[in-house]
């Protein structure tokens, strides 16, 4: 279960792109990308992906979130706390 004080983090196999207006995080091993998991990101999970990257708390996320976007804090925080499991499931970031 997803706390609002847990901190999760990118892992470190992977590549951010935006290409053409489109976000992309390609895992990649050694120094090959595997095209097969390219993972698409909405605006919004793209900046969720940029705010993980600074280490910050699920809570903070959220607050950038509510305050970035026309969106409740309840809603925020079920969708925020759903890309994360789907980004865990996927290997994309892990909880330090």
């Amino acid at each position: 279960m997803i706390g609002l004080e847990d901190i999760y983090v990118q892992q470190d196999d992977l590549v951010f792109r935006n290409v053409g207006g489109e976000a992309m995080i390609i895992p990649i091993k050694g120094k090959l990308a595997d095209m097969r998991n390219i993972y698409t990101l909405t605006a919004v999970a793209e900046f969720v992906w940029e705010s993980l990257g600074e280490g910050v708390t699920v809570s903070d996320v959220l607050d950038k979130i509510v305050s970035e976007f026309d969106v409740s804090t309840e809603v925020a925080e079920q969708d925020l706390k759903e890309l994360i499991d789907d980004l865990v499931a996927n290997d994309l970031v892990e909880k330090k």
